[in-house]
């Protein structure tokens, strides 16, 4: 075989001709080549042009299947995202070469519609003139079907546009694209725009998908009434595969237990909160939602003052601290009882603490709960707080722990059954979403605490009782406890810098969550 004078060929047989000889590239080769590593062709040429432009066809044919790869990659990731009625018109149609067929025939169709007019049964017999009623009865008719084709041929386009494909209608601007440009701004946290999908997904089941300016306050007061009747658990078997209405028609029929009062105001508050946004970004002009009110039944005085949420009595915080005392050093399951208990913090202030984040402010050990870095956030303002370690945790060997970690990595890491694994935020930002489940699982299956009333939040319920007890200054309990202070000092909150860390810690320090409080004396 004879050396060949281009590249990407092979020269063979006694008459010398050109054949392929290209290394296919690896990311092509299991969809486009069945596995082969080369693309060996015979050319049938022992011309030298020809043989260099067969090379650079093929390159190209490489170059135009990568694409083709990529272009699949990002329908995949498009379809991923797109909204349940969305993805339901895309699975009907079944790929997007007839999604676009479909929609052309139903555009046709409108076309049809249009010049043919409202007709009554006297018009298309032509026997006789029709009635005032046939007349009014036929106009209402027609005016539904049109909005029926207009409603489809707009769910179609928005389906087609979030797959990437170029169509020729005019865009409707609704409650998901509002939600979009508002994502963009970063005014919310992620979970508040996780939130306001999840609902509007349910608005648009129930109305359809309307623009901005199509929505009215009956629409919202439907929806109300039907969100009451959704059940408390749509993520069953047999429940998460429906959509709004079919989970609602499903609760009504087998009398399922529905969401509670206090998460239909906050969704339906959700929602709501979107409109203000719309006029400000310039979508809306009024809020076609602004005068609704969310009537909520009355409850007995004694039913408002049931605490959702109970302290740890002695013998539960003994039974936690045992159990995160058998658990590795190095994790969250480990500490976070001790830094809630001790410290009065949140389990999302826990799980995202860095290795910078321990610091030493003179001669007393802190820890900054903050959202300072973008793998962190808070509750609010007053959340973000510099924190003396209590002596218990100091005891414990806290600081000698915290001084091995890196810097820049979460304190902490999850105790799974595999081993320890790294903590990592969810789509909505969150770092404690493993931990609490493992945490509350131990709670009701190992330790027996079946109540539901107790959670890992007890433990800070429990640091406002232990401050009580021992009497700690008002000032100082709502600085180390993430507190707003305006309401106790007004515009002084404003001004200094609050307690110093020593002060701090002295307060912080008379905190025992293992004490009895009924014995306690200020």
């Amino acid at each position: 075989m004879a050396k060949s004078d281009v590249p990407g060929t092979r020269i063979r047989g006694p008459r010398k001709l050109y054949g392929l000889n290209l290394r296919i590239p690896s990311s092509l080769q299991e969809e486009f080549y069945e596995g082969r590593g080369w693309l060996r062709d015979a050319l049938h040429t022992d011309s030298k042009s020809e043989a260099e432009n067969a090379v650079t066809l093929a390159k190209a044919r490489f170059i135009e299947q990568a694409e083709e790869l990529q272009r699949r990659a990002a329908l995949a990731e498009a379809f991923d995202s797109l909204p349940p009625d969305q993805r339901a018109i895309f699975d009907e149609a079944g790929d997007v070469k007839r999604l676009r067929k479909q929609f052309s025939r139903a555009d046709t169709a409108r076309a049809f519609l249009v010049a043919g007019g409202s007709l009554t049964e006297s018009d298309l017999r032509g026997d006789e003139p029709s009635t005032i009623a046939e007349r009014e009865g036929a106009e209402a008719r027609y005016q539904a079907e049109l909005r029926s084709f207009d409603e489809t041929t707009a769910r179609e386009a928005k389906t087609l546009r979030a797959l990437g494909e170029n169509v020729n209608a005019p865009e409707v601007f609704g409650l998901r694209e509002l939600i979009a440009v508002l994502e963009g701004y970063d005014i919310v946290k992620p979970g508040t725009v996780n939130r306001w999908r999840m609902v509007a997904d349910r608005f648009i089941d129930f109305v359809g998908d309307l623009p901005l300016n199509a929505l009215t306050i009956d629409q919202l007061r439907e929806f109300t009434l039907a969100y009451r009747q959704l059940p408390a658990r749509q993520n069953t078997i047999e429940l998460r595969s429906l959509n709004f209405n079919e989970q609602v028609s499903v609760a009504r029929a087998k009398k399922l237990e529905t969401v509670s009062e206090e998460t239909v105001r906050q969704h339906i508050g959700a929602i709501r909160a979107l409109m203000p946004h719309a006029i400000s970004t310039g979508y809306l002009t009024t809020d076609p939602w602004a005068h609704f009110k969310l009537l909520s039944p009355r409850k007995k005085n004694s039913a408002k003052k049931e605490r959702k949420r109970l302290p740890f009595n002695p013998e539960m915080v003994a039974a936690t601290f045992d159990d995160a005392a058998a658990r590795d050093a190095a994790s969250v399951d480990h500490w976070g009882p001790l830094l809630a208990a001790y410290m009065g913090a949140r389990i999302g202030e826990i799980c995202q603490i860095l290795g910078k984040d321990v610091i030493q402010v003179g001669e007393t050990w802190c820890v900054w709960l903050t959202d300072a870095d973008e793998r962190q956030t808070t509750k609010n303002a007053p959340s973000v707080r510099l924190l003396p370690v209590h002596q218990a945790l100091l005891e414990a060997g806290f600081i000698e722990f915290a001084k091995k970690q890196p810097d820049d990595d979460y304190l902490f890491k999850n105790e799974t059954a595999k081993g320890l694994m790294p903590i990592t935020p969810n789509e909505n930002g969150h770092t404690s979403i493993q931990f609490s489940g493992r945490f509350n699982k131990r709670l009701r299956k190992k330790l027996g605490i079946t109540d539901q009333r107790y959670t890992f939040h007890s433990y800070r319920h429990l640091w406002e009782d232990c401050a009580t007890a021992v009497g700690m200054n008002l000032l100082h309990n709502l600085e180390m406890g993430g507190r707003s202070k305006e309401e106790v000092l007004g515009s002084k909150a404003a001004y200094g810098q609050g307690a110093r860390m020593k002060t701090l810690k002295a307060s912080l320090d008379k905190i025992d969550p293992r004490a009895d409080l009924e014995a306690l004396v200020m």
